[in-house]
């Protein structure tokens, strides 16, 4: 029987009462109503009362909207009529007829016609009749408000695991191990403001904190909020250990916007499941999933989300005692300042701590609620009195919170701590199916078990391992240490975070301490520190320095400032300075400081982890300011004494580094707690007494180093590279003008005659100061006493923010001109020697500025013949610096001394870019003044470019300038090309064809190449790998001009390494008349090539054949389908060709599978081939659950055996019948596998 008939007769069945109920809570549902009044029934009771109406609802227009329910069995159009008419019979309902609005009719007959349905609607004139009949409501029911049909008619829908906000709230409040959530949310409007905009522009939005702190109510009210606000679909999840993809498929059926809200992402089972429906939703669907998680499970929960997405954050903390008394004092009604105060003592800003204990104090007094664990004792204490009669049901539950979900009859782990507590495996499993009925875990699929409530299991935790003891934590830490660390410690967290006191604490300390104690190996002595170095600092601190210890001092000088290769990269290598990283808030860290500095001088060759411990892991934090900035003066102050002030060079080039990045304003951090799991966050730095003795106490170092010639230069680019910059302009003005006093101070004033370099610094923080609308001191003009630096700030003049970038660029076109009238000869040897010593030094230079300051030079003297030949002869004398647009300086010269003195000067000097000039030279001269010396200069300056290491290489269109002077040059010079040896070959082949390959260039090309394509040939296959032909116009042309280069191209297209990149190129074949032969021949040319290999090994070549886009062409696809009929035919009874061509189908035309498969079997019914044929991908890849992949499966086995019919298929059915059984049983292995796959979540 389908769900819709179950449900209709289910409606049938129920008397009078029932289905009044029914009724009222689907209309409450349907029609959002919320004040229906039930008249035809007692209250409290399944009863039926006579009367007129029903039950009614009163709008605020004052009307009514009257409801008759009539009777449940088959209702006739008589019944109905009589209904409505009753209505407005004064003896049963005394109203005035304009006080009805609507009259809602329901009956469960399904015998009324339309005609009767037209009557019955138009029946009385200015009021609304509305119908709702059975297949109405039994259709709602199942697509809109499952749970109505599980509440009333007892008929699961669904897994009961997704509801709508309000179902949600019920279910939630239910169940007596919650604390409500029907509560008024108070002071989150910065939280709020903040998640809906996180939501707008992104999928997936975490909300974190810790356990308590209100993030179901807030993430609620959230989705309450954005489904007002976009008319959106909102579901929420509550995981119960059932699967969820089939309700998901279930519930986002309909087109349109959904927000998914999943409570405790880190209890959800597969959650792969939603996500794929957040990044890869059904046609006409967008959905976007807000999920709160536990802060100490967030890492785990990350690392799912970033196989699929990138995950926003949202954090939110613990509440103050005000608030924590509003709302208790708003929603419990508490207004007695002792019970508040009490109540806010204990529950540290933890909202659902406190409404419990509120609860219970209300109920036991105020003694009741000493501490936090008093509270868990009062709550779950009914609970656990009725559930846990003996010892060994409690410890069967804390092994289930402990480690689940895990297979309950497989985990060797499990096993051993049940057995080392006296539970035999055949006790475990009766308690399972026990604490399972009474709704304490699931059981899932009969397998597997968690969990139910994780508060209940935190509360376990505690009181089996802590309060009771039952089961001893040393010997939780031994059996779970090598495998199931992650749960341990997630399980300590637990109790820490929620159960924080001095005994508790005390007893886990020991109990760790005693079974480190026990360790003998090294490596697993070092795992325990890495885990637990936070409970027994000074034993890890011990250990560490005994492993430093026996290290070997290296010999090594340090002597480069820069480590940029790895500052973009923030981890660290070293295990032990990993550990290290860890002390940052540790009561030992000025020791930590000395054991720091002790390593790093007997490894200075690890520099790279200790600038990212000191700059990452102990630099700026969320904190810093809270502690004003000290743990980053430690870190200077502790490597400057050490440092000796600069002798120990290796610390000192460590220190100014870390420097460099400590005299930042705004730090990016990532914290990475695992794989692919990361925080971004940004600090901003704030000004307080703290940060200015830091400050301070760094550019004092600085000054203090600046009087060594060997860290001079290091901190000119340390200052060149300072850049006040924070979303806070106040605080970055105060830091500024605090930092440049200290810097004139030390710095500055050490500067007397400043050279270019001193100059610039000088200059950098003139502009910092006109950004920033500081007034600038007057050390700071110093460089205009440098002449040189004068000329350069006049070439490169910076652009500043905010300013018009056009009337700057034509002011400094104006000053280069003021500049540069009255230059001699000299001025301009001046000039481009600077520019020229500039970029010999290979220093952070501004390479487009100089360029582009250059080229304005020349622009503005183009008119005055005598300065422009100078300054070019000049240009070419200083071996042009920052040359470019060598063209249009070419251009201007032979305009104003003609063609051949053009040549002598450039012919005249020596300088690297010699052979750029002489061809541009060539390459401007008319067409009429071209001779065949020119084009001999051409020549001997081709063939001395390639001997080159780095030729530079002119294109064809340019040479061809001089073919009808020297017919074969561009013949020779192309085989001059083939034969360098250079590694850059392939480089120079493709600058000389590189052009707009259209028709024309193409033509000119075989034009060129007639006497011998070959050449033309293997310049494009010597350059085949580069992206100078992407749509194949030059392909096809070679291959359409010669038939026999097909095969030679297909063996480079073969051994490529980016063989996709030639998919165009095929795709040029298939549009080409004779693209059967042509297909055939480079079908045939893989396959030989791959002779005496499996076959297999040609299919990703084959699959570029047929690979198709959404930009291929109907008539295109229908050749390719004819094709591979055509190979199909050939191949009918060789199942090693029929794979081939069946596994390429299925990666490029996917579609035509089910066709491709029917064609061969009119061909060949032999069931033994057919089964030998393989109908999935060999290989197949998927990103979350497998689970879709496999149901995918099973739909294209049933279509198949759908579109098969008469008798001689019946062993094909069979067969594929089969195939179906067995992807159903493995569908349910899949599932148990995904589900404790999850374990790791926590």
């Amino acid at each position: 029987m389908s769900r819709i008939n179950s449900i209709q007769q289910a409606i049938i069945q129920l008397d009078g009462g029932e289905y009044q109920k029914l009724m009222d809570a689907y209309l409450y549902k349907k029609f959002k109503y919320t004040n229906i009044e039930p008249l035809g029934s007692h209250t409290g009771t399944n009863k039926v009362t006579k009367g007129t109406p029903d039950s009614y609802v009163k709008l605020d227009n004052g009307k009514y909207i009257l409801i008759m329910y009539g009777t449940v069995e088959s209702v006739s159009y008589d019944k109905i009529e009589k209904d409505i008419k009753s209505c407005f019979d004064k003896k049963k309902l005394n109203i005035d007829r304009d006080k009805i609005e609507e009259i809602i009719c329901c009956y469960t007959s399904t015998n009324i016609h339309v005609e009767q349905k037209e009557k019955l609607l138009n029946m009385i004139e200015g009021v609304k009749i509305r119908l709702i009949g059975i297949g109405e409501v039994s259709h709602d029911l199942l697509t809109r408000y499952p749970t109505i049909a599980s509440d009333f008619l007892s008929i699961p829908i669904d897994t009961e695991q997704i509801f709508e906000i309000d179902d949600f709230i019920d279910r939630y409040d239910k169940n007596k191990m919650n604390a409500s959530i029907n509560m008024e949310l108070l002071h989150r409007e910065s939280e709020i403001e903040s998640l809906i905009d996180k939501i707008e522009k992104n999928k997936v939005v975490l909300l974190c904190g810790k356990s308590g702190v209100g993030k179901t109510r807030l993430a609620l009210e959230i989705t309450r909020l954005y489904r007002d606000k976009h008319n959106a679909y909102v579901f929420c999840i509550k995981n119960n250990g059932q699967m969820l993809y089939n309700d998901l498929k279930y519930y986002l059926s309909d087109p349109g916007e959904y927000l998914l809200f999943i409570d405790d992402a880190n209890q959800t089972t597969q959650l792969e499941h939603v996500l794929d429906y957040v990044i890869t939703p059904p046609k006409g669907i967008t959905v976007k999933t807000i999920m709160t998680v536990r802060d100490y499970a967030k890492d785990r929960v990350k690392q799912v989300i970033y196989n699929k997405a990138i995950p926003k954050e949202e954090e939110i903390g613990v509440l103050n005692d005000d608030i924590i008394k509003e709302i208790l004092s708003k929603n419990l009604g508490i207004k007695n300042n002792q019970y508040l105060d009490q109540i806010a003592r204990i529950s540290k800003g933890n909202a659902r701590l406190a409404v419990l204990a509120g609860r219970i104090a209300l109920k036991n007094g105020l003694l009741s609620i000493y501490n936090s664990v008093d509270i868990f004792r009062h709550y779950y204490g009914a609970i656990i009195e009725k559930e846990f009669f003996d010892r060994k049901k409690f410890i069967a539950a804390f092994v289930i919170t402990l480690l689940g979900p895990f297979e309950y009859q497989s985990n060797e782990i499990v096993i051993k701590i049940l057995r080392n507590n006296g539970i035999n495996e055949d006790e475990f499993y009766e308690l399972c199916y026990e604490l399972n009925n009474s709704e304490i875990i699931d059981l899932y699929m009969d397998k597997a078990v968690k969990i139910s409530d994780q508060s209940m299991g935190d509360y376990l935790l505690y009181y089996v391992l802590i309060e009771k003891k039952y089961v001893i934590l040393a010997d939780v830490i031994k059996d779970l240490f090598e495998k199931y660390r992650r749960k341990l410690i997630y399980s300590l967290n637990t109790i820490i975070g929620l159960f924080n006191n001095k005994e508790c604490l005390n007893y886990i300390e020991n109990q760790v301490n005693n079974v480190w104690n026990t360790i003998e190996d090294d490596n697993e002595k070092f795992e325990y520190v890495k885990t637990f170095h936070t409970i027994n600092e000074e034993k890890s601190l011990a250990y560490i320095k005994s492993k430093i210890d026996k290290m070997e001092k290296e010999d090594i000088l340090i002597d480069n400032f820069d480590l940029k290769e790895r500052k973009n990269n923030n981890s660290i290598k070293s295990e032990v300075v990993k550990v290290l990283g860890g002390f940052k808030y540790s009561k030992n860290y000025e020791l930590v400081l000395e054991l720091i500095i002790y390593y790093f001088n007997k490894k200075p060759s690890e520099i790279f982890d200790f600038y990212i411990l000191f700059s990452d892991r102990l630099g700026y934090d969320q904190n810093s300011f809270d502690f004003q900035y000290k743990k980053q003066l430690l870190n200077v102050e502790y490597l400057w004494k050490d440092s000796n002030k600069g002798i120990n060079v290796n610390l000192t080039i460590l220190l100014l580094n870390i420097i460099e990045n400590y005299i930042g304003f705004e730090f990016h951090r990532t914290e990475s707690h695992s794989i692919r799991t990361v925080n971004f966050i940004t600090i901003n730095l704030c000004m307080c007494e703290g940060l200015e003795k830091l400050r301070k106490t760094i550019w004092s170092i600085l000054g203090e180093l600046y009087n060594h010639e060997k860290y001079k230069n290091i901190i000119n680019k340390i200052l060149l590279k300072y850049n006040p910059y924070s979303k806070n302009e106040e605080q970055i003005n105060l830091i500024y003008k605090m930092d440049f006093k200290y810097i004139k101070e030390n710095i500055l004033s050490q500067i007397i005659s400043p050279n270019f370099t001193q100059c610039k610094v000088l200059k950098h923080f003139e502009n910092v100061s006109q950004r920033l609308n500081v007034s600038e001191d007057n050390i700071l003009g110093k460089y205009k006493e440098n002449e040189e630096f004068l000329i350069y700030n006049t070439l490169v003049k910076s652009h500043k923010i905010g300013e018009d970038w056009s009337d700057e660029e034509e002011a400094r076109k104006e000053n280069i001109y003021k500049m540069v009238k009255d230059f001699e000869r000299d001025d301009f040897n001046k000039l481009f020697n600077l520019c020229k010593g500039i970029l010999n030094k290979n220093e952070d230079i501004e390479t487009w500025e100089i360029q582009s300051g250059i080229t304005l030079l020349f622009d503005g003297i183009k008119e005055n013949s005598s300065k422009y030949i100078t300054a070019i002869e000049s240009y070419l004398e200083y071996d042009t610096p920052f040359c470019n647009y060598i063209g249009n300086k070419v251009d201007v010269l032979i305009k104003f001394i003609g063609i051949q003195e053009t040549k002598k000067i450039i012919l005249s000097y020596e300088y690297k870019q010699k052979n750029s000039w002489i061809y541009e030279f060539l390459f401007c001269i008319p067409i009429e003044e071209r001779t065949i010396t020119c084009a001999n200069l051409l020549r001997s300056t081709f063939e001395d470019e390639v001997k080159k290491e780095q030729p530079v290489i002119p294109n064809i269109k340019s040479i061809a300038l001089y073919k009808d002077i020297d017919e074969n040059i561009v013949y020779d010079l192309a085989t001059k090309l083939l034969t360098i040896n250079s590694s850059q070959k392939a480089y120079a082949i493709e600058a000389f064809l590189r052009h707009r390959l259209d028709e024309e260039y193409i033509d000119m090309l075989l034009s060129i190449f007639k006497k011998d394509i070959s050449i033309l040939e293997n310049l494009y296959i010597d350059v085949f790998e580069s992206h100078i032909d992407y749509k194949g116009n030059l392909f096809i042309s070679l291959v359409a001009n010669n038939v026999e280069f097909l095969k030679k191209i297909m063996k480079r297209i073969i051994s490529s390494n980016n063989k996709y990149y030639h998919i165009d190129k095929f795709e040029k074949l298939w549009e080409q008349e004779n693209y059967d032969e042509l297909v055939k021949i480079s079908f045939d040319t893989i396959i030989s090539s791959k002779e005496g290999i499996h076959l297999w090994i040609c299919q990703k070549d084959i699959e570029n054949i047929f690979m198709t886009s959404k930009n291929t062409s109907i008539v295109i696809e229908d050749r390719k389908v004819e094709w591979i009929k055509g190979y199909i035919k050939m191949s009918y009874d060789n199942s090693d060709y029929l794979n081939l061509i069946f596994q390429v189908v299925m990666s490029t035309l996917r579609d035509h599978t089910v066709e491709f498969i029917l064609y061969f079997l009119n061909i060949n019914k032999n069931i033994e081939i057919f089964k030998e044929i393989k109908l999935f991908p060999t290989m197949t890849s998927w990103s979350g659950s497998q689970v879709p992949l496999i149901e995918k499966e099973i739909i294209f086995l049933n279509e198949l055996i759908d579109s098969m019919s008469g008798i001689e298929y019946i062993e094909h059915k069979s067969y594929l019948k089969e195939l179906i059984l067995n992807k159903e049983k493995y569908k349910q292995q899949v599932l148990v596998r995904e589900y404790l796959e999850d374990r790791d979540l926590s």
